[in-house]
């Protein structure tokens, strides 16, 4: 019987070590896997950035429409930028992760080559389309070719430029979807209007701006 107690006390500290160690080990992994960092504006944002170049505070965010979270994300950085027109600089990068986004990346391609890039942007953050019908129904709402846009969905005319932004996302070290604020993963899913503030204020502290 007292090995038995021995055997079991042994038996409870060895779990109670191991546990303790997974407790910490994860803790150090789940905030590390978190601190994501890019070069604020890094590489070519191909036209699609709002905001003076000179701006304090750059937010690049990396957008599959097909994710909710994204999308949600978008409404508040499109109020973040009314708010401060003058102090901050949005860029939007590509970051397809599945074929229908992929589809909405190369109708907002498709639009850029129009000019029209943001009109349609905007358009699918307030009402993210959920099939190949509305991606065209929406593009022709915001006044460009229904002919034209099925055309170049059907022909990937613009695929190129997708995969491109993809690559290039990728070569910066961002392998999922995110937003980035001066660099830094704005972790906040999905995130108010008041956290994202905070964060640009404090960044404008830091900078001065």
């Amino acid at each position: 019987m007292w090995k038995i107690k021995m055997w079991t006390k042994q038996y409870l500290i060895s779990v109670a070590f191991v546990t303790i160690i997974a407790v910490i080990t994860g803790y150090f992994l789940w905030n590390n896997a978190g601190e994501r960092k890019i070069e604020p504006g890094n590489g070519n944002c191909s036209g699609y950035c709002l905001g003076p170049e000179d701006a304090p505070v750059t937010i690049d965010a990396y957008v599959d429409f097909t994710c909710h979270i994204c999308v949600e994300k978008g409404l508040l950085i499109a109020q973040a930028l009314e708010m401060y027109p003058e102090r901050l600089r949005f860029i939007y990068h590509h970051y397809p992760e599945s074929d229908f986004s992929n589809e909405v990346a190369q109708a907002l391609e498709y639009a850029g080559s129009q000019g029209m890039f943001w009109d349609l942007y905007e358009e699918f953050i307030a009402n993210p389309p959920t099939s190949i019908g509305e991606i065209v129904a929406i593009s022709t709402a915001v006044g460009l070719s229904s002919n034209e846009v099925s055309d170049a969905l059907e022909s990937n005319e613009f695929l190129h430029s997708v995969e491109a932004a993809r690559q290039e996302a990728v070569a910066q070290g961002v392998y999922f979807v995110g937003v980035f604020i001066n660099g830094k993963e704005y972790e906040k899913y999905p995130g108010t209007l008041e956290d994202l503030v905070q964060a640009i204020e404090l960044e404008l502290k830091k900078t001065g701006g």
